[in-house]
């Protein structure tokens, strides 16, 4: 059973060979192993698939995720014969109240702000940005 997932944005073709995602991009090859995948996140409207590897990744239960122009989750293909773990978590998420999901969103901007102040005052950057970053946090 995987575990990881790899968001794809800058690739030109994805294709399989010996059981591994070949992501060719302008700068080379990169490889994954198949069996260690759990998602695979492609937000790039260029990028082309090749069928051989769907079907392995649905082999594999690989659930595959496409984005939109606006770079948003539009589409999921997920294996018919695997587990419908992420198809459930994703109907229960979309059957959530409006508040719950307001609530949650808050707290994924919160913490993302918080990212950003750690990486600034961890290089010892901008010491405005992160006065103004902690100003939106609270």
């Amino acid at each position: 059973m995987g575990y990881k997932t790899i968001y794809i944005r800058d690739s030109e073709k994805l294709r399989l060979y010996l059981d591994n995602l070949v992501v060719e991009t302008k700068k080379g090859e990169i490889r994954f192993l198949i069996s260690d995948l759990k998602y695979l996140i492609i937000d790039n409207y260029k990028a082309i698939l090749s069928t051989q590897l769907i079907n392995k990744l649905a082999e594999n239960n690989v659930a595959l995720v496409l984005c939109d122009l606006s770079h948003h989750p539009s589409t999921q293909l997920i294996p018919l014969n695997g587990h419908y773990a992420s198809s459930g978590i994703l109907k229960e998420q979309i059957e959530w109240k409006q508040e719950l999901k307001q609530q949650i969103h808050t707290e994924i901007i919160k913490e993302k702000i918080q990212s950003q102040i750690y990486i600034l005052q961890r290089n010892c950057l901008q010491e405005k940005v992160i006065a103004r970053l902690n100003e939106f946090k609270s």
